[in-house]
């Protein structure tokens, strides 16, 4: 069954979000797992490619988005991942995706934002109440 991350950022700054993707990724990347990360539109897509090249100094993350991939370990994008993503699901969206629950593992990134935090209480519980393990991490 998938197991769920919860992880709270104390920062509104839509940037720290979007760092600590970054951070996560490469940190799952290093592991030897494959990662999608799904976004709910092509603006946020279009940010984390451009982050995923530059977050930190002589780091690489070889990626693509959902248009433009070819087999590539780490995929963004906003649409069903690609059939040999299945390791970890990061989700930056309000919503949970529907095909969640084809991944060993979710990281559900909330910033701090009293908006964020309403939405991704509805996620756990949306997650808590069909079994799901859940486990919470404040950053």
């Amino acid at each position: 069954m998938t197991k769920i991350d919860f992880y709270l950022l104390d920062n509104e700054d839509g940037k720290n979000k979007s760092g600590f993707a970054c951070r996560l990724t490469q940190k799952v990347y290093s592991q030897g797992y494959k990662v999608f990360i799904y976004a709910d539109n092509q603006s946020l897509i279009n940010k984390m490619d451009g982050l995923l090249w530059t977050f930190q100094p002589g780091s690489f993350l070889p990626h693509g988005t959902n248009e433009n991939t070819n087999n590539d370990p780490i995929v963004i994008g906003k649409t069903q991942p690609p059939e040999t993503i299945h390791d970890v699901l990061i989700n930056l969206a309000g919503t949970s995706p529907d095909f969640f629950s084809s991944f060993d593992r979710v990281a559900e990134i909330v910033g701090g934002s009293e908006s964020e935090k309403l939405e991704a209480r509805e996620r756990y519980r949306f997650y808590r109440d069909r079994g799901y393990e859940l486990e919470t991490h404040h950053i």
